[in-house]
């Protein structure tokens, strides 16, 4: 008798234990775990950095800004090649790996533009070719006399690595007939002045 009333007690100990666990809140949070927390991912931005350009395209930019600058009065309708550097300007080729250039259609007209890119360690020798060529053509006797002002007028200009000459303008000679020889000049410098724009904006300098 003694041990049933033993065994019974026992069963009813582990009927209250049941019944106090089930009688827990399910919502209740368990002390003892710590939530799981996922972080929020910021995405790094793609920053998409364009491709360098050649010489040969920053020289190709820069005359199709001087034409649009000067438009009717870009008057340059030639392109040059490798034989007009050569055999008129006199320039090596080795002194440079990029050019471009246009002179004029006919032999009465002088205006023309010429940009290189000097080869490593070659932009002084580069711009003293180019002012050679320069020198030759202020100095040549048989020039047209309308033509003379625009030459001494011509601009050889270097930055950093880049030579270029120039005389531009596409002003009307008989417009300047009653200005002296230093007047056409003052005049030709200044209307070269847009080409020099153009190629300091391009080159950022």
């Amino acid at each position: 008798m003694r041990k049933n009333l033993v065994i019974a007690a026992i069963g009813v100990v582990m009927m209250a234990a049941v019944l106090g666990g089930c009688g827990k809140k399910k919502d209740e949070a368990d002390p003892t775990l710590t939530p799981t927390v996922t972080p929020t991912l910021t995405p790094t931005p793609v920053v998409t950095q364009e491709p360098e350009k050649t010489p040969s395209e920053v020289l190709s930019d820069i005359l199709t800004k001087v034409k649009d600058v000067y438009g009717e009065n870009y008057r340059p309708r030639m392109a040059y090649d490798e034989n007009v550097y050569k055999e008129v300007m006199e320039i090596d080729s080795s002194l440079y790996d990029a050019a471009i250039g246009e002179g004029p259609m006919m032999s009465v007209h002088v205006e023309a533009f010429a940009g290189f890119h000097a080869t490593e360690g070659n932009a002084e020798a580069l711009k003293e070719a180019v002012m050679a060529y320069q020198d030759k053509l202020k100095n040549d006797t048989l020039q047209y006399p309308m033509n003379i002002p625009i030459i001494q007028a011509s601009v050889v200009e270097a930055v950093g690595d880049y030579v270029f000459f120039y005389m531009l303008g596409g002003l009307d000679t008989t417009d300047l007939t009653d200005l002296t020889q230093e007047e056409r000049i003052q005049a030709w410098t200044e209307a070269n002045k847009s080409a020099s724009n153009v190629i300091h904006e391009v080159l950022g300098e």
